[in-house]
């Protein structure tokens, strides 16, 4: 606890500190050695810092002056190296003479990031770089690390010591790591001449092509510590030698000839940069007999992206023999995207693909101058995809009498997905929940066309969805949908929006069909005059 008196320009405050829990006084943490008080013209911690002093840890402590004008003080329990651990804020009453700690909650204080100097640097090899490290804890403060509280490592063409001293030791980039306690930060360190193209590789390697028919060829590079090295600033010359020509340019390659007296033939493809190049071998097919046509399954191809690839298989049809299976060893056989190449990609070897975003591309299967085309479809899956957003407003339709003009539905409806384009392969659902739903009819607008409707004019009604259904288009045709009531009553009508991904997003607006009524004026009445008038109106 501490303790106060009261003068008219200062006061004496005496406060008291214990490493194990008494109401009275206020338990740090065993490695306090300094208390930081901090003295606010403000309740809670607010308004002007009027006073701040730091002291030595003791059971009892004594702050002589303390400002007139304090209404708050925040205490900070700090370790050795100046590392907040615990913090308490509390008012100061001015008539209080005696505080007492206990009622009061203390805050542990814990770092929440790190962060490295410098953030990257260039050094030559053998020479060094000092790195600090700053620590922002859970109260605001940001305290330097001291080096030895922190672990730190270095990867590749670097080393560094426990002081956080970095030595370049090869041309290259090293990643600087630090933690401290929980939380980490990186740096990047460039060495010398940093990354350098150390080896290229061609694909597909050791692969086939009909005689007549194009190859694609890519080349990837790679650097010393054998990661993905970019090529695209650089210039990469293709030449071929034997039985196929290549694009010097492009790197599609062509199968000229074969041996004769043979069916095959044989070339050499090279990629080459600057003094690194790689070389694969290309054989080259002549197809015994006549290929009348070729087939690839599935049509479509599904995959998604939580399980991403999937084969596709080619058959042929001979003329002169049965059916086969085509391979590119055998039939020189070859697969490209012909669709988008954002959605999905294809092993031109082996026919494997893998989608890269939801959508639908094709791919192409190619041999003996006969091709067929399937589609791919790539779903989210169930871990990629978010359901739809609908909304729609929350005040009841109302309907009027029975018999009255149809009411507009939804006016206001919102339709959203992050997560894809279209909801082609859903289905969107109107309907009116029971009790009261028999006499209920919703219509559909002519426009926008979003897909094939299953059922139009009744208490229920649907569409299957294609590629138009985006969320503009679903928006569009909810503001149009319309509704009557044949009878009195309420219910709720509900929309439903399957997105074909397997999430659905839902939304609902409730309707009241209201009993009508009719004044009738004074005077002379007939019979038929006055059920004429009534006509369309329900009387309860």
């Amino acid at each position: 606890m501490f303790t106060g008196t009261t003068a008219a320009a200062s006061r004496a405050l005496t406060f008291n500190f214990l490493r194990a829990q008494e109401a009275a006084a206020l338990s740090v943490p065993a490695d306090t050695t300094q208390i930081r008080f901090r003295f606010y013209s403000g309740v809670g911690g607010g308004g002007a810092l009027l006073q701040e002093e730091l002291r030595d840890f003791a059971a009892s402590i004594t702050i002589d002056p303390v400002h007139v004008a304090t209404q708050s003080y925040v205490i900070t329990a700090l370790s050795t190296q100046g590392y907040p651990l615990l913090e308490i804020t509390a008012n100061l009453a001015s008539s209080e003479s005696e505080v007492d700690f206990s009622g009061l909650n203390p805050v542990a204080v814990t770092p929440e990031r790190l962060t490295l100097t410098p953030a990257s640097t260039t050094v030559e090899v053998g020479q060094s770089a000092q790195f600090e490290s700053f620590v922002l804890f859970s109260n605001g403060e940001t305290v330097a690390a001291a080096a030895t509280d922190v672990t730190w490592d270095a990867t590749f063409q670097a080393t560094i010591d426990a002081q956080g001293l970095a030595t370049g030791t090869a041309d290259g980039i090293s990643t600087v790591t630090a933690t401290f306690r929980t939380v980490t930060a990186t740096a990047n360190m460039v060495i010398g001449q940093g990354l350098l193209l150390t080896r290229l590789e061609v694909t597909p390697d050791n692969a086939s092509v009909g005689l007549g028919s194009d190859i694609p060829f890519s080349v990837v590079g790679f650097d010393q510590n054998d990661n993905p090295f970019d090529l695209n600033a650089l210039t990469v010359v293709w030449s071929a030698t034997g039985d196929a020509s290549i694009d010097a340019v492009t790197g599609v390659a062509t199968g000229d000839s074969v041996v004769p007296n043979t069916l095959a033939g044989s070339a050499t493809i090279t990629a080459t940069i600057d003094t690194l190049s790689d070389s694969t071998n290309l054989t080259v097919i002549a197809l015994p007999g006549n290929l009348l046509s070729v087939t690839t399954t599935p049509d479509p191809l599904t995959i998604d992206l939580d399980n991403p690839t999937g084969n596709l298989s080619t058959s042929g049809d001979f003329q002169n023999g049965p059916d086969q299976v085509l391979t590119n060893a055998q039939h020189g056989l070859l697969y490209s995207v012909t669709g988008n190449p954002g959605v999905a990609s294809v092993n031109v070897v082996t026919g494997e693909v893998t989608a890269i975003a939801q959508g639908t591309t094709e791919v192409t299967a190619t041999a003996g101058g006969q091709s067929d085309t399937v589609m791919v479809q790539v779903n989210f899956g169930a871990a990629g995809n978010q359901a739809p957003s609908v909304t729609v407003s929350s005040a009841p339709v109302n309907l009027g009498g029975t018999g009255a003009t149809p009411v507009t539905a939804f006016p206001a409806a919102t339709v959203a997905d992050p997560t894809q384009a279209s909801f082609v392969g859903g289905t969107l659902t109107i309907e009116a929940l029971a009790p009261g739903n028999q006499d209920v009819v919703i219509a559909l607008p002519a426009t926008p066309d979003i897909g094939t409707i299953q059922t139009n004019n009744a208490a229920s009604v649907s569409i299957d969805l294609t590629t138009s259904a985006t969320e503009a288009q679903v928006q569009a045709l909810l503001r149009g949908v319309t509704v009557f009531a044949n009878s009195i009553g309420t219910a709720d009508l509900q929309i439903s929006l399957d997105d074909g991904q397997g999430a659905t997003g839902t939304a609902s607006r409730s309707f009241v069909a209201a009993t009508g009524s009719l004044t009738l004026a004074a005077g002379a009445h007939t019979y038929d005059t006055d059920t004429g008038a009534l006509d369309g109106v329900v009387d309860t």
